[in-house]
Formats: structure tokens, C-alpha cells, sequence
């Protein structure tokens, strides 16, 4: 039996489907809606529908201008870094006790208008954020990333014309969950607009 220090020791274990053919998906984020500090869970999931966004309510905090749409991105969500903590046990190793986490945005939409937004949010700008909604264009489906995130970044003009300018901004938090994937969401960004 493997020894633990009781301090670290956690709850019982999720359930684990067993569904007959295992599914995947592929990559490939293409919207986000980024919302304001002080947007709590409850003001955008469906009541009494688990693991789903509400189109309706997430449509009055865009109205209201406690969230904004950014359309027209790349997102991808980096592998985790673990945080590990010593256990004061010599016969045990560090503890992982949270994760550095990290989303890459690539906006290859380089006009003014969005250098203005892009700076406006940056950490640098003081603006707090109260996380994201990311829409996954091939899966169907919504991430909700819970957490402040850190904006970094600015502009990349490449050194010849086989490249395109491009925004490279990258997002920092730290939490011991992944983001939540919202695999009951019924609605799409273009539902957002109408």
C-alpha cells in the first residue's frame, strides 16, 4: 500500500464513464468571450442544466457590457505546469498542489481598433477580468475557464511579407481543475448576434 502524508490525503475519486466508444475531439478554438470581473458562474450557466452556458443570460451580459465578444481568434489551451510544495516528509517527494495554467491567443486582425482592445485588457492596463467562455469550433461546444486571467503581449510583425502580422497574447492563471467543458451548451457565436 502506498504511504501518503495525511495532509495531502483528497476525496474520493470522480466517476469515470464507460461509454462504448471513447470520444475525441479535435483542436481548434476559434471565439471567445471574455467577461468581466464580478461575472460569477451562476450569471452565465443554465439553471438546473448541468455543464451548459445560457444563451440568454450570457446575451445580457454582452448588452450589459459585462462581457465581450472577440471574434475571429486562435485559442489553444497549453498543457498545465505543475506547483509542487514540500511535504516536511523525507520519504516522500514535492507535492503537486496547483497548476500554473496557459491559453495562447493569435489574432492575425492587426488594425487599430483591435491594438486598443488587446491593450486594454493586458495585465499591464490594470483591467481584472473574470475569465472566458472559449467556443471549440470542431467539438460544438463551450470551455468556461473560471479565473482571473493574466493578458500578456502585443503585436508580432514578422521580418519578411510570407507571414502575416498577428497579436501573440498569452493568458496566465492558476487553478488545480482544467476549465470546465460546457458540453451541454445548445448555442453557437453566431447565435450570439441575433
Amino acid at each position: 500500500m502506498a504511504t501518503c502524508p495525511s495532509y495531502y490525503c483528497g476525496d474520493e475519486w470522480g466517476d469515470l464513464p464507460a461509454e462504448l466508444c471513447p470520444s475525441r475531439n479535435n483542436g481548434g478554438i476559434s471565439f471567445m468571450v471574455l467577461l468581466r470581473c464580478g461575472v460569477s458562474r451562476e450569471d452565465i450557466l443554465a439553471d438546473g442544466t448541468p455543464y451548459a452556458a445560457d444563451l440568454e443570460k450570457v446575451k445580457d451580459l454582452i448588452a450589459n457590457n459585462d462581457a465581450k465578444q472577440v471574434p475571429n481568434i486562435q485559442v489553444t489551451i497549453d498543457p498545465p505546469s505543475a506547483v509542487t510544495g514540500n511535504t516536511y516528509d523525507p520519504c516522500n517527494p514535492e507535492q503537486t498542489i496547483t497548476y500554473d495554467r496557459t491559453i495562447t491567443i493569435v489574432d492575425p486582425n492587426t488594425s487599430e481598433g483591435r491594438r486598443q482592445f488587446w491593450d486594454s485588457v493586458s495585465a499591464v492596463s490594470g483591467f481584472v477580468n473574470g475569465g472566458v467562455l472559449l467556443y471549440e469550433c470542431d467539438a460544438d461546444r463551450w470551455s468556461y475557464i473560471d479565473a482571473s486571467i493574466s493578458f500578456s503581449g502585443g503585436r508580432n510583425s514578422p521580418e519578411n511579407n510570407g507571414e502575416l502580422q498577428r497579436f501573440e497574447i498569452t493568458g496566465n492563471w492558476r487553478s488545480k481543475t482544467d476549465p470546465e467543458i460546457l458540453e451541454n451548451t445548445e448555442f453557437s457565436p453566431a447565435d450570439l448576434a441575433e
